[in-house]
Parts: C-alpha cells; structure tokens; sequence
C-alpha cells in the first residue's frame, strides 16, 4: 500500500489513514487508523504482513508480535474505526 500521510487509501471498502511516522536509527513506527466504510461487517487482516519499499528501493516488513493473530482476525462493525501502531524492521 502506498500513499501520503493523511489521505486516505479505500480498498475493499475499508478506509486506511496513514495518521503518523516516526522513524528513529532503531526502528520506524507507523500509526494507522483503519475505517469500514460499508454498511456489513468487514475483516481487517494484516496477512500477509505489510511491506513498504523506500526511494532508495529498501523494502520493510511488519514484525511478527504475539497479538499479530488476534489483529488478523478482527472484524470491523459497520462504519466503526480502529487505531493502532505497526512496527517495522529491515
């Protein structure tokens, strides 16, 4: 997924907002808010993990963590919001 901080992207009738990135010499941190714009229940899975490609052509994966499988398995209600952090590594 690609996009600006702010705007949001809209696939599968789910809407995601990149809210914030904080990147230090450790790790990079990224705040995402996640909307169902539909009117039915919607899953919001993480699987296979995120990737995201910088300019210089490095690409980042999300790191595995234990509530991973419970963050794969949420369902969005109709037009409710979620909120969380991924964490990225080399």
């Amino acid at each position: 997924m690609t996009g600006r901080i702010g705007v949001p992207l809209v696939k599968n009738g789910l809407e995601v907002t990149v809210k914030n990135l904080i990147s230090s010499d450790i790790h990079t941190s990224i705040w995402l808010s996640v909307k169902n714009i539909e009117s039915s229940e919607k899953p919001f899975k993480l699987i296979p993990g995120p990737a995201i490609q910088d300019d210089l052509g490095n690409q980042y994966e999300s790191i595995k963590v234990p509530r991973a499988s419970e963050i794969s398995q949420t369902i969005l209600y109709s037009n409710s919001t979620r909120e969380g952090t991924v964490f990225l590594k080399d």
